[in-house]
């Protein structure tokens, strides 16, 4: 969970140590209703997933945007090098502004939402294997994204936006621990199988 550091960071905030390279990080909008201040207002919050090399995902953080409506994409790249990020090799958004800009070295993917990976622009960047990879991460995302759409949904306006991203942090928390351990671990591990291109084919 990254936090404006106007926020008072005493109060029960949690920012997890993360990993030192990242072959992607898959960031998502979400739209909300907040009250802050006023009558209730549009507001958009980002959320980010990780994965690996070998595969492996991680929620990387949620951040809301300022309240002029854009995103402070440096402050974003900045919170993640002070958990320990050092090196992200691709950034992917479903829309091209999402991210303006690279940081960390990272080369910025567009996922055309309709094609999947095989709409990943520029053509050519990403080996079979690692397309693979990409394409896993974004299935992930958006079964996380439909649910937590779904919840906001069923909660309604937000008091504010600081309420607003404690709750989605620990919704995706609570979607980790489902997705990715016991049963669903291995029923993640099932679609794995079944997308990844038989030994057969590629011989």
């Amino acid at each position: 969970m990254i936090i404006p550091d106007s926020i008072d960071r005493s109060a029960g905030w949690h920012e997890p140590p993360l990993c030192r390279r990242y072959l992607v990080v898959h960031f998502e909008a979400l739209p909300l209703l907040v009250k802050e201040g006023g009558p209730q207002s549009d507001r958009t919050v980002y959320w980010a997933l990780g994965a690996h090399a070998e595969g492996p995902c991680e929620v990387l953080g949620v951040w809301p945007t300022l309240p002029s409506g854009g995103q402070d994409w440096r402050e974003v790249f900045e919170s993640l090098a002070a958990r320990g990020v050092e090196r992200i090799r691709f950034v992917v958004s479903a829309a091209a502004d999402a991210v303006p800009a690279t940081h960390m070295g990272a080369t910025v993917l567009t996922l055309d939402s309709q094609q999947g990976s095989s709409g990943l622009a520029p053509p050519g960047a990403l080996s079979p294997r690692l397309r693979r990879i990409v394409k896993l991460a974004a299935m992930e995302v958006s079964v996380m994204q439909a649910e937590l759409v779904r919840l906001i949904r069923r909660h309604g306006a937000f008091p504010s936006t600081v309420a607003a991203s404690d709750f989605l942090q620990k919704a995706l928390a609570r979607m980790e621990r489902r997705f990715w351990t016991g049963a669903s671990a291995r029923a993640a591990s099932a679609r794995r199988q079944s997308i990844a291109v038989p030994r057969a084919a590629a011989v």
